[in-house]
């Protein structure tokens, strides 16, 4: 498939396996139509001219694109790029949100929770993002010393992981019930003895109870 410019950096399936998105140096994101690629002979794909796969090119990064990624249910490409954003595109090519706009550095990596509605991204900052579907940053998770290059959710999405330049990879627990366990493992005393707290913050954690392992 021809038509980049420049590097191509990150590629991905939407969910159907239908289409493929690319990401590119050359700053697009362009959209592939893979319907039937399988079906044909050798001697019959040869004859498929590259360029009639292009369904679209989307132009909305100013630099690099880095990295691609299909929601869940196929409807929104997100793209990473070295404009030091995310930005999130309707298969269309409608633009939906624009995520880390005015960021101090690149973005390397995107990726959608299995249920579509957290988006993580992975910048040369060394930081990772936890983004909401409508584009609102939900959590900033700081831990490499190093660039983020790559990020990935478990298939439960209640772990993410990182890779960084650091040698690194980190797991973050997303599983809000069991932080909310382990808050209240930390505070619980605090709350109990300590005479500053107000008598109702005092019953903050009653009812949060450990799972069992």
């Amino acid at each position: 498939m021809r038509g980049h410019s420049k590097w191509v950096f990150g590629v991905s399936f939407s969910p159907d396996g239908q289409t493929l998105a690319s990401g590119s140096a050359d700053a697009t994101v362009k959209l592939w139509n893979l319907a039937n690629v399988g079906d044909k002979r050798p001697s019959d794909a040869s004859n498929i001219k590259p360029e009639s796969r292009l369904l679209r090119t989307f132009e909305g990064h100013a630099d690099r694109v880095t990295q691609v990624s299909f929601s869940p249910d196929g409807k929104t490409l997100g793209s990473a790029g070295y404009d030091n954003s995310v930005k999130l595109s309707k298969v269309d090519g409608t633009l939906v949100a624009t995520l880390l706009k005015g960021s101090s550095d690149s973005v390397t990596s995107v990726s959608f929770s299995p249920d579509g509605l957290l988006i993580a991204s992975g910048s040369y900052d060394r930081k990772v993002k936890l983004w909401s579907r409508s584009g609102t940053l939900l959590k900033t998770l700081t831990g490499h010393r190093d660039s983020v290059m790559s990020v990935s959710f478990s298939p439960d999405g209640k772990v993410l992981a990182s890779a960084g330049r650091d040698n690194r990879v980190i797991l973050w627990n997303l599983d809000l019930d069991d932080l909310l366990v382990r808050g209240c493992d930390w505070v619980g005393d605090y709350l109990r003895t300590n005479p500053n707290v107000r008598s109702r913050d005092r019953r903050l954690c009653d009812g949060v109870v450990a799972k069992s392992h």
